[in-house]
């Protein structure tokens, strides 16, 4: 998603408003991707907060270190490139339910 950003911040940085009457819809539309992917990585260290706090309140030795995995990937995707199998699927989860929210507000 960081790189999404990136690329949206060129495009709008770019956008041409003498030559191109479409340039300020563009903007607009360029500045709400921005928010809902910066939204989308907001709700996913939200989760991390979450399972961080859960894991110190876990007495349970192994599912602690659960807890702790899967807040470590939270922080990583979506903001980042996944690596793993787990973060692929961590990343898409993220991404799916920002559609969804999307086409059922």
């Amino acid at each position: 998603m960081l790189n999404f950003i990136q690329d949206i911040e060129h495009q709008i940085e770019n956008l041409d408003y003498f030559n191109d009457k479409f340039a300020y819809d563009k903007k607009q539309e360029l500045t709400a991707m921005k928010i809902v992917a910066e939204t989308i990585i907001l709700f996913a260290n939200r989760h991390a907060d979450k399972l961080e706090n859960l894991s110190k309140q876990e007495n349970d030795i192994q599912l602690k270190k659960e807890l702790e995995k899967i807040a470590k990937i939270c922080r990583k995707v979506p903001a980042n490139r996944p690596v793993t199998f787990h973060e692929a699927l961590q990343y898409y989860w993220f991404v799916h339910v920002g559609v969804i929210t999307e086409l059922n507000p």
